[in-house]
Parts: C-alpha cells; structure tokens; sequence
C-alpha cells in the first residue's frame, strides 16, 4: 500500500492465483507443407509455448506494490480421457528443446549479435501501407460504380431478414454514399438512373436477402476479355 495518509490500496479476502494452461489440441492444428515441416513447426511453436508457461510471471501489480508467490507453483496435466496427474516441469529440459527445435526450424540468432530496432525499417513499413490505403481509396473514389457495387455485395442481412441500420453497418454506409453521389453535379445520367433505382431497396425490413439479389442485378456484368488462346480453342 505505498499511498499514505489517504485510503488507498488493495484488500484481499483469500487468495490471490494466477493459472495458465497450454492446449496441445490448438498445436496438433497447425500444418506445415508436409510431413517432416509440420514436426519442425509444432515443435518450435511448443517450445515458445513451454517457455512461456514456465518462466517466471511479471509480478508488477500496481504502482509500489509487487506479488511474489507463495510456496511453490503446482503443475498438472490433463489427458483427453479428463484423467489428471502431476507434472514436474524441471524434469523436462525445456531450454535444450528450445534450442533444438529452433534451429531444426531455421531460427537461428548469432552470438553476440543482440536484436536491433530499426526504426528506417518501420518507418518504411508504415509509409508503404499507408500509401497502398490511400492509392486503393483513391481508385475506389474514382469509380463510384465500383464504390456502390462493393458495398451492395458488403451488405449481410441480420437475424429475422433484415439489414442493421447501426451506423457501423454497410446499409448506412451506402445510404451515406448514394445521398453524396445525388448531390453531386458531376454524376452521370447512368448513374443517376441507377441511384433511384436502388434507393427503394435501401431499408432494414424484412426481405434483406431478396433486395440484395435485385440490387446486384442492377449493376452492369463485367465481362472478362477473351484471351487469345481461348480464341484459337474457338
């Protein structure tokens, strides 16, 4: 309690217990390309996981004060069967595994070579994202043809057929999308047109899965050009 002449601290009735658990079900899922990588795989992730679950716990738990255990930590583990016994982790050499199972996986740190933080790297890294975000936004802003269509094929009608008009959802999105494009004086008649047409499918009653059907057969088929090799198959 390092708060003085005020109320302050933490009282605790009992025990305080921290428990953790690893499921070796989780890690039998993982897959490799074949056989030999998918051993390689769950035994490098297992290991992480062993080193995790064994080391020792950050024992911070607010400002001034800090929880050491009490006593010594109990292991048990748990077949599929639900049968339990105790388990020792000091009798597995869960460091030399490590080890092993990272190198048979490829990871491997040179002596002596710390790991640097290049803040050029991340800084690239952030630019490059940002720039592909903003070049998709841009192509998207340029044809809102596509911009709509994208939004009508978004759309997932709820529970009892119909659409959420929460304003995190795709209908109000596209309802905020299409009343932009009305105003806009530099909108096509073509798509004019198709804006009044979508706009008495724009609800959130009941029949969401019909409206979308007709909303979709509203927009232009994009038709792919034919290859030369399937004109030559012609």
């Amino acid at each position: 309690m390092p708060s003085t002449h005020k109320i302050g601290g933490v009282l605790i009735k009992g025990d305080i217990r921290r428990d953790f658990s690893l499921n070796l079900s989780v890690l039998r899922a993982l897959k490799g390309t074949d056989k030999p990588e998918t051993m390689k795989l769950q035994r490098y992730v297992l290991s992480l996981a062993l080193i995790a679950l064994t080391a020792s716990p950050e024992s911070t738990f607010r400002q001034g004060c800090q929880l050491l255990p009490k006593g010594v930590a109990s292991w048990k583990q748990f077949l599929a069967d639900g049968k339990d016994s105790d388990w020792d982790p000091s009798s597995f050499k869960i460091n030399d595994f490590a080890l092993d199972a990272a190198s048979k996986f490829g990871i491997e740190q040179p002596n002596g070579q710390p790991l640097v933080f290049d803040k050029n790297l991340l800084k690239s890294s952030i630019e490059t994202d940002a720039k592909r975000k903003a070049d998709k936004k841009r192509e998207t802003a340029s044809d809102p043809l596509e911009t709509i269509r994208e939004l009508v094929g978004e759309l997932v009608p709820v529970k009892g057929d119909k659409f959420s008009e929460a304003k995190t959802f795709t209908l109000s999105k596209l309802k905020d999308v299409v009343a932009g494009l009305q105003k806009d004086s530099n909108c096509s008649d073509e798509l004019r047109k198709l804006l009044v047409e979508l706009q008495p499918f724009l609800i959130a009653g009941i029949g969401a899965i019909e409206r979308k059907s007709k909303m979709i057969a509203m927009f232009p088929t994009v038709v792919a050009p034919e290859s030369p090799s399937s004109s030559i198959d012609a």
